[in-house]
């Protein structure tokens, strides 16, 4: 936890002193609110048998999918050229948060029903279960 605080106070710190424009870091929090917090909030409040192997690989991926389709706050350069991409400008025109959204979204619920189905059907082990959270049985 202590490494945590640190490490997200170190990022929060270089964030600060890097970014000139306080429009634009509300706008990358909004975003990033957009594309990795509200797909978990949902799935959460809305729907039964979500866990924490779902949202953390949503998590993950929701992040990966959003930071390669570029971010000028940050000068990071599109990795994925999404259709309509626009060379001139190097800009996306594609919908690539709300799809980034919609994949994490898929991904909580999936990922969340394959590892239940897996533990309980005894196709992989209990002690696997790193999270206690289908178990819930300590080791």
């Amino acid at each position: 936890m202590r490494i945590g605080i640190f490490v997200v106070a170190t990022l929060a710190t270089i964030m600060g002193i890097k970014i000139k424009t306080v429009y634009g870091l509300w706008f990358l929090c909004s975003d990033l609110v957009y594309v990795v917090l509200f797909p978990q909030l949902v799935t959460v409040v809305y729907f039964q048998g979500t866990n924490t192997y779902g949202s953390m690989c949503a998590y993950w991926i929701g992040l990966f999918m959003r930071f390669t389709g570029g971010e000028a706050l940050f000068g990071l350069p599109a990795l994925i050229k999404y259709p309509q991409y626009d060379y001139d400008t190097d800009t996306q025109r594609f919908p690539f948060r709300t799809m980034s959204m919609l994949i994490s979204f898929f991904l909580i619920i999936s990922v969340s029903r394959l590892a239940k189905f897996l533990f309980e059907r005894d196709y992989l082990d209990k002690k696997w279960d790193v999270f206690h959270c289908i178990t819930n049985i300590p080791i």
